[in-house]
C-alpha cells in the first residue's frame, strides 16, 4: 500500500520516511534545498519523548529533511470553521532519536458542545519522488499522499507530518472548542498538543457557480470495468464531500446507421452503470461528456477520412449530426444536464473540430470547448456555448482579462475556466490549487471552474511512476491487494486535493458575505452593509492576477487571513441581524487580521 515505509536506502536517514524509494540513474533529483540550521535545544519533555513538534503555515514547505527553527516549535494548533465545514490542521515531528512505532490519538473537542472524535480523521503526510515533467529524467521529493495514520518508524534527524481533518457538526453551538492531540513512540512518554477550533455561528452558502472535475470514471483513464461499485461510490462521495458539482468524462455506446439519415444510439453497459451511480449520488451538475461519431459515420458511409483541411461532404455532415442527435435523445432519459466536449484545446484552423461542433450544435446539443488560445473560439463561435479558458491565459493580467471577458460576453457565450488540479508542478502544493479554484476563480467572474484530474492511472500501478510513466492524480488508489483493481477500496487524498476543497470554501465565504449584505440591506442595516461591501471590495481588489501570483505567490497563511477577514464581516452582520447589535470580541476586528500580499 502507498503508506508502506521502507528502510534507509542511502543518501540520508530521511529516505526512510519516503512512501516509495527514489529511482536510480538515469533519474536525477532536483530542487533539494537542505535546511542547514541547527534545530532548537529540546526541552526536557521533548528529549524524553524523542521529538520536537513544529508548525509551518504551508504543508508544502515540509520535507523529510526539514529541521525546525526556534520560532516554529508548536504546542497549539488553531483553526476556525463554519457550521458543517471541514478544516485541516497539520504538525511536523522532528526526530531527536531513532523512534519506533510513532503514533497519535485525538479525542473529541469540548466547548459549548462537542465535536466528537469520529469527526476527526488522523492521517500522515507522506513524501515521495515525483517526476518533474511528463517525460523528464528529473524528479523532486514532494509531500503529497495523505493515507490514514498507522504506526511508523522515524529515524533520528528526519521529519514526519501528522495531518488532522476536522468536520464541524452542522448543529454545533458556536464558540471555542478545545481538545488534545497525543503523540508518542514506543517506550516513550507522549507529548500533548492543544487543539483549538473556533466554530462560527453561520453555515456557508453555495453560490450558483459550479466546480467540475475530470473524473476518470471510464477506460482508458481507469479500469472501472474491473472495479467494484463500492469503490466507485467511495470516489463519488469523496468528490461531493470536496465540493465538486459536476463531472467531465466519456460516454460510450454503440451506433446503428441506416443510411446517413437514420441513426440510433445505445449507451453501453459500463457507461450506464457509471453514470447511473453518478446520478444516484446527487451531484448538482452540469456534466460534460466526450464522444466522437466520426469514425463510425465514415464506416457506415464507406468513405475515406477527409483531409484535415477539407470541408466534409454533405452526407458525412448529415450522418455525424444525426449520430449526435441520437446521443442527445439517449442521454435525455437520464434527466441530467449535458454538454458535449468534442475537442480538447483545438487550435486555429482545426477544421475537424469545427465541423464536429457544427454537427453537435445542429443536433441540439449544448457544446463545451477547452481553450489555451482564443482563436478557435472566434472561428467556431456560432457552434460553441461554453468557452472554458485556461485560467493562466484568461487571468494572466487585468488587461487581458478585460479583453477576453468582453469578447465572451459580446459573443453571448458562457465563461468557464480550467487549470487547477494535478498538472506537473502542482503535486504537493496546497496554496496554488486553493487560490486558483477559490479567490481567483471568484475574481474572474467565470461561472465554473474545472479541475484536472482525479485519478488518471490508465489501469497501471501509480506507485511505480518511474517505470510506468508519469501519472496525474488528485487522489491515489487504495488497494486491498496492490495493484489489483478488483480490490479497489477508494481514494487516498493528497494535499493538492485538500487545497481544492479549501479554495471552494474560500469562494463560499465570499458568497456567504454577499448574501448577508443583501439581507442587511433588506432589514434596513444599510451602513453595516456598506462597510462589509467595502471590506470585500478591498480584499478582491488586492488579489493578484496569475502573472503577479507567479512572481510572488500567496501562502496558505495569506489565504487564511483573507478568509478570516470575510468570516469576521459575516459574523458581525449575523449578530446584527440575529441580535440587533454587533458583538465585537477581542481580536475579531478585520483590522486585527491584515491582508498581506507580499
Amino acid at each position: 500500500m502507498a503508506s508502506t515505509l521502507h528502510g534507509p536506502v542511502g543518501g540520508g536517514p530521511w529516505e526512510a520516511v519516503l512512501a516509495i524509494r527514489p529511482p536510480g540513474p538515469p533519474f536525477v533529483e532536483v530542487g533539494h534545498r537542505p535546511e542547514g540550521w541547527p534545530p532548537p535545544e529540546p526541552t526536557r519533555a521533548e528529549r524524553r519523548a524523542g521529538f520536537i513538534p513544529f508548525l509551518r503555515p504551508n504543508p508544502s514547505d515540509f520535507r523529510p529533511w526539514s529541521r525546525p527553527k526556534e520560532g516554529e516549535r508548536a504546542y497549539l494548533l488553531k483553526a476556525f470553521a463554519a457550521l458543517g465545514e471541514v478544516e485541516p490542521l497539520w504538525v511536523g515531528i522532528y526526530a531527536l532519536d531513532n523512534l519506533k512505532g510513532v503514533r497519535a490519538e485525538v479525542g473529541g473537542l469540548k466547548g459549548p458542545g462537542r465535536i466528537p472524535a469520529e469527526n476527526i480523521a488522523l492521517r500522515v503526510l507522506r513524501f515521495w519522488p515525483q517526476m518533474a515533467g511528463w517525460r523528464s529524467k528529473a524528479y523532486r521529493i514532494v509531500p503529497e499522499l495523505l493515507p490514514p495514520l498507522a504506526p511508523f518508524d522515524l529515524p533520528e534527524g528526519a521529519t514526519a507530518v501528522l495531518w488532522l481533518t476536522i468536520k464541524v457538526p452542522e448543529r454545533s453551538r458556536p464558540g471555542r472548542y478545545v481538545g488534545w492531540l497525543r503523540v508518542w513512540a514506543e517506550g516513550r512518554p507522549p507529548l500533548r498538543l492543544r487543539l483549538e477550533m473556533r466554530v462560527l455561528p453561520f453555515r456557508l452558502e453555495r453560490p450558483p457557480k459550479r466546480w467540475l472535475l475530470y473524473a476518470d470514471l471510464l477506460p482508458p483513464w481507469r479500469p472501472t470495468d474491473k472495479m467494484p461499485d463500492s469503490g466507485i461510490r467511495a470516489d463519488l462521495r469523496d468528490m461531493r464531500e470536496h465540493g465538486v458539482d459536476g463531472l467531465v468524462d466519456f460516454v460510450r455506446g454503440r451506433w446503428e446507421f441506416k443510411g446517413g439519415r437514420e441513426v440510433s444510439f445505445e449507451v453501453d453497459e459500463l457507461s450506464g452503470r457509471i453514470w447511473g451511480l453518478v446520478r444516484e449520488e446527487g451531484f448538482r451538475g452540469p456534466f460534460v461528456f466526450s464522444i466522437n461519431p466520426l469514425e463510425e459515420a465514415l464506416k457506415a458511409l464507406s468513405v475515406p477520412p477527409p483531409g484535415p483541411e477539407r470541408r466534409w461532404p454533405r452526407p458525412l455532415l448529415s450522418a455525424v449530426k444525426e449520430a449526435y442527435k441520437a446521443v442527445r435523445e439517449a442521454l435525455s432519459r437520464w434527466g441530467m444536464r449535458w454538454l458535449l466536449y468534442a475537442a480538447d484545446e483545438p487550435q486555429s484552423g482545426d477544421l475537424k473540430a469545427l465541423q464536429l461542433y457544427e454537427c453537435a450544435k445542429k443536433a441540439g446539443l449544448l457544446t463545451f470547448v477547452t481553450l489555451n488560445s482564443p482563436e478557435f473560439a472566434r472561428e467556431a463561435d456560432r457552434w460553441i456555448d461554453v468557452r472554458c479558458y485556461n485560467i493562466r491565459l484568461l487571468c494572466r493580467d487585468e488587461e487581458g482579462w478585460r479583453r477576453l471577458v468582453g469578447e465572451v460576453r459580446r459573443a453571448g457565450d458562457r465563461l468557464w475556466l480550467y487549470g487547477s488540479g494535478s498538472y506537473p508542478g502542482q503535486e504537493g502544493e496546497m496554496a496554488e490549487n486553493r487560490y486558483l479554484a477559490g479567490f481567483l476563480f471568484w475574481k474572474s467572474g467565470a461561472e465554473a471552474m474545472v479541475s484536472w484530474t482525479y485519478q488518471r492511472t490508465f489501469g497501471k500501478d501509480p506507485y511505480d511512476e518511474f517505470s510506468e510513466g508519469k501519472f496525474a492524480c488528485l487522489t491515489y488508489p487504495d488497494f486491498g491487494n496492490r495493484p489489483d483493481w478488483s480490490t479497489y477500496r477508494g481514494p487516498i487524498p493528497t494535499i493538492q486535493w485538500e487545497g481544492l476543497r479549501e479554495g471552494i470554501d474560500d469562494a463560499c465565504y465570499v458568497y456567504t458575505l454577499l448574501r448577508y449584505i443583501e439581507r442587511a440591506k433588506r432589514k434596513g442595516k444599510g451602513r453595516a452593509a456598506r462597510e462589509a461591501e467595502e471590506e470585500l471590495r478591498l480584499i478582491l481588489e488586492a488579489l493578484p492576477w496569475v502573472g503577479e501570483f507567479s512572481e510572488r505567490p500567496l501562502s496558505n497563511e495569506d489565504l487564511n487571513k483573507m478568509r478570516w477577514a470575510l468570516a469576521v464581516a459575516i459574523e458581525e452582520l449575523h449578530s446584527l441581524l440575529e441580535e440587533g447589535k454587533v458583538r465585537f470580541r477581542p481580536g475579531l476586528s478585520p483590522s486585527a487580521v491584515p491582508v498581506r500580499l507580499s
